[in-house]
């Protein structure tokens, strides 16, 4: 994990970090942690599980959103997982397909160009898929992730939007998924109409993994937990107080 997360801090993104304090009767748990962390380890555990039931040769890995600042730091990291050679679950059969999805070449070019994506020269192949999910049809969309062995999510900003459509097409062609969504409607409708769903065909689909919601919740859950067992029979948590930082936001900053 710190090597993890010396390759994902190497990459030049935003940061973020979510502190969250559990209080009750006079006694207080701080739980903190950095959002750029949260995504790297949520796809390590997908790439991991993908690889432990898969024989494919060239996994297909298509991160939607690739040319942005969080779906390009994500390419880069999933770049620099395929080269270490520690990572016994990845051998010369299992080598990683990069695929970057854009709403144009050109926007895939230029993310070269500025490096924000690596070329096709490192460890993985990185390739380019034409993907607009606010105008594709679900058929068209369907088309573009065939043969894909994991989605990730991160074409956002995601407010505003109600239709999980990236993660419905995923269902219905039997694909994992992870998103970065941070609207509280969306990542409802997601679960309201697709968690059965999913859970029938079978897919690993882990929707808001990012900072809020998403770690912001699981932090709270934790605090909660130990501040109870801390307190013993009969107590509980009296407030909930979170704060959250950002900086170098660059074209996201309006966003956040």
């Amino acid at each position: 994990e710190k090597q993890r997360d010396e390759d994902f801090n190497s990459a030049p993104a935003p940061v973020s970090t979510t502190t969250m304090a559990a209080r009750s009767s006079g006694t207080c748990i701080v739980l903190r942690t950095v959002h750029r962390h949260v995504l790297a380890r949520v796809i390590s555990l997908s790439l991991l599980i993908i690889f432990s039931v898969t024989t494919t040769e060239g996994l297909n890995i298509l991160v939607v959103g690739g040319s942005g600042r969080v779906g390009g730091s994500t390419v880069r990291w999933l770049d620099k997982f395929s080269s270490r050679k520690e990572e016994k679950c990845l051998d010369d059969g299992n080598r990683l397909n990069l695929l970057v999805g854009c709403r144009s070449r050109e926007s895939f070019d230029k993310a070269q160009r500025r490096r924000v994506i690596p070329s096709s020269n490192g460890a993985a192949t990185v390739s380019f898929v034409r993907m607009d999910l606010d105008n594709d049809a679900d058929s068209r969309v369907k088309d573009a992730i065939d043969g894909c062995d994991l989605v990730v999510h991160t074409a956002g900003p995601f407010q505003g939007r109600r239709d999980p459509k990236l993660l419905r097409c995923c269902i219905d062609k039997n694909i994992p998924y992870v998103d970065v969504c941070d609207e509280y409607e969306l990542a409802v409708a997601s679960k309201d109409e697709l968690d059965a769903a999913a859970k029938s065909a079978g897919v690993a689909a882990v929707v808001a993994s990012g900072i809020w919601p998403g770690v912001s919740a699981l932090l709270a859950a934790d605090a909660v937990a130990r501040l109870e067992e801390r307190a013993g029979a009969g107590g509980s948590c009296d407030a909930l107080e979170f704060s959250f930082f950002t900086a170098g936001g660059g074209d996201a900053r309006p966003t956040a």
